[in-house]
């Protein structure tokens, strides 16, 4: 065995000691490896976002570290632009904006939000968002 082996097999045990494990899957079809994406048990997703409110046009802006990027048309103000992600989420995705539901970052640019109801198409159309 070379000295390189050794160290690749030593990395892959201290991964698999950290609880390192394959890609999540959402409905046994699509990977899920993206660490702003992640799935529930009961089948929703919770996204970590990076948001930039007062852009030109509201759109997804690729990765920001190891969250999503959206730029929202809507100011910073009285909640409209929260009230313009979850339109946003909701569209993007083809779900109700009752499935689309703020867990945390209120009144922070770094949010989470949970999704309920994603069909294969919206986990599709989920996953470009972030190429």
């Amino acid at each position: 065995m070379s000295h390189q082996t050794g160290v690749a097999d030593c990395s892959a045990n201290f991964l698999f000691f950290l609880g390192a494990s394959a890609p999540r899957r959402f409905n046994g079809t699509f990977g899920v490896s993206a660490p702003w994406l992640r799935q529930a048990s009961d089948g929703s997703v919770t996204l970590t976002l990076h948001i930039q409110p007062g852009a030109k046009s509201t759109q997804s802006a690729g990765l920001h570290g190891e969250a999503l990027k959206l730029r929202l048309a809507a100011p910073p103000v009285d909640g409209k632009a929260n009230a313009c992600l979850i339109a946003f989420l909701a569209e993007t995705l083809g779900v109700t904006k009752s499935a689309v539901e703020l867990v945390s970052g209120l009144s922070s640019r770094q949010k989470r939000v949970r999704v309920s109801g994603l069909s294969a198409a919206g986990m599709e159309t989920l996953r470009k968002l972030g190429t």
